[in-house]
């Protein structure tokens, strides 16, 4: 008996229970109720600012192609943190682009401040953890991460004449 009030008590400070204190007006010339109103608002992520990467005018047959776009991350929350995960639209999400027949392999980078220097390399479905740097109100419309593709001269020579295109996608969760 003993052992069972224990459990009752710690089920009750694991699992508080939310008391709703609505009440119902009475009976009389006037009559008034209330009601209690709560709303439980989750962490949310806003990536925005995003341009299209058109590459295929600037390539003068040697070198690499680079290309970045500062974005805009906001969040709700305090800390800001996040991770966020990039795929490609080739083979096993690949990143590449492609004419139809032949494709082109590109580095991807993300760097959780404006600009390149500090990138990180993508690698195609695996997590980029620990991100920091994002706005902490999602009307935020701040420039402070970038993402940023680069095709390496190797691969460019490697294939026929064409125009060759693909898309990145980046998936961005709140930590």
């Amino acid at each position: 008996m003993k052992a069972s009030k224990i459990l009752c008590v710690l089920a009750l400070c694991l699992f508080p229970v939310t008391a709703m204190a609505a009440s119902d007006g009475t009976i009389g010339t006037t009559s008034t109720g209330t009601a209690v109103i709560s709303v439980t608002i989750p962490k949310l992520i806003r990536a925005r600012s995003f341009s299209d990467f058109n590459m295929s005018a600037s390539y003068p047959g040697t070198g690499d192609l680079n290309a970045n776009d500062d974005l805009n991350i906001s969040t709700n929350y305090a800390t800001a943190g996040y991770r966020l995960t990039g795929t490609g639209t080739g083979a096993s999400s690949a990143f590449t682009v492609t004419d139809g027949t032949q494709t082109i392999a590109y580095n991807a980078y993300f760097n959780d401040v404006s600009g390149t220097t500090g990138r990180v390399a993508l690698a195609t479905g695996t997590p980029l953890t620990a991100q920091t740097g994002a706005a902490t109100t999602l009307a935020s419309a701040t420039l402070n991460a970038n993402l940023s593709i680069e095709m390496l001269q190797a691969n460019l020579q490697a294939v026929n004449a064409g125009a060759y295109t693909g898309t990145i996608t980046l998936v961005f969760t709140p930590e």
